[in-house]
């Protein structure tokens, strides 16, 4: 189940598939697919996993 309006959602950060698939695969719940892009809301959560990632998950682009 996902958002339908996830354009009102304000602190969210979008990531392509792959950088998705290691965020949900570690507890990061997914809000929306928009087209290739795969938005999580900016939690505490987000933040843990990102920081504990491996380098190539670090330096994925970002999508706001």
């Amino acid at each position: 189940m996902f958002v339908l309006n996830s354009e009102e959602i304000k602190h969210k950060v979008g990531f392509k598939e792959k950088v998705s698939n290691y965020l949900e695969n570690h507890g990061v719940p997914l809000l929306a697919i928009e087209g290739e892009i795969y938005y999580f809301v900016d939690t505490d959560l987000l933040f843990d996993v990102l920081k504990s990632s491996p380098l190539w998950v670090k330096f994925a682009k970002k999508f706001k």
